[in-house]
């Protein structure tokens, strides 16, 4: 099934929480961050100024049924530190990605604990289908099993298991970086209060 069209693209980004354990009782972006609004809500809301918002918990199923469910064209994955990158990388990630006719485009140039790939939602959809044993929860792991895999048959004069995908990569260029890398605790949460207080969002 192919979701919108190559001349009007629909973008929905997606903030990806980790699924975890059910016995994992923090969970670091539940937390109020500013006027009682928890840090999850803060991000999606500064998220959806840009482009369609929508959390989800998991991996590539979640992200293909979000794309279904939105009739989404184009995906943008990251978490809620993502919140804290300048936008403009966002639009200009966007931007590439559509100038470069990529099926999936990752941002690079971020700091460790921030990721941002961009997926057309027709490879996300065809992921979630592809039959592939053991096959990885993330789109990312499976794209890059898959191009492993591709390799290994070509050096073996064997047929790729999978057409090519095509990417690209966006290198950000950030004159400041951001202040707030990864949230796994309540002194990160700490960190980004301030980094919100700071910046008056």
């Amino acid at each position: 099934m192919s979701i919108g069209t190559a001349k009007s693209p629909k973008f929905l980004l997606v903030v990806l929480l980790p699924s975890g354990s059910p016995a994992i009782r923090y969970r670091p972006y539940l937390e109020p961050v500013v006027a009682g609004t928890a840090l999850i809500d803060w991000a999606a809301n500064r998220f959806a100024a840009l482009f369609p918002c929508t959390v989800c918990h998991g991996g590539l199923d979640a992200l293909a049924h979000a794309a279904e469910s939105a009739s989404a064209s184009i995906v943008i994955c990251c978490g809620v530190e993502a919140a804290f990158v300048p936008s403009s990388v966002l639009q200009e990630a966007v931007a590439q990605h559509l100038q470069t006719k990529a099926q999936w485009t990752t941002v690079t140039g971020l700091p460790k604990g921030i990721a941002i790939n961009l997926y057309d939602a027709d490879l996300l959809l065809q992921l979630r289908d592809l039959r592939l044993p053991d096959k990885p929860d993330h789109p990312l792991a499976v794209i890059r099993r898959l191009s492993a895999e591709n390799l290994r048959r070509a050096a073996a004069s064997e047929d790729p298991i999978y057409p090519a995908i095509r990417s690209a990569s966006y290198r950000a260029s950030l004159a400041v970086q951001p202040r707030v890398l990864s949230i796994q605790t309540d002194a990160d949460v700490a960190t980004a209060r301030r980094a919100i207080n700071s910046c008056g969002s």
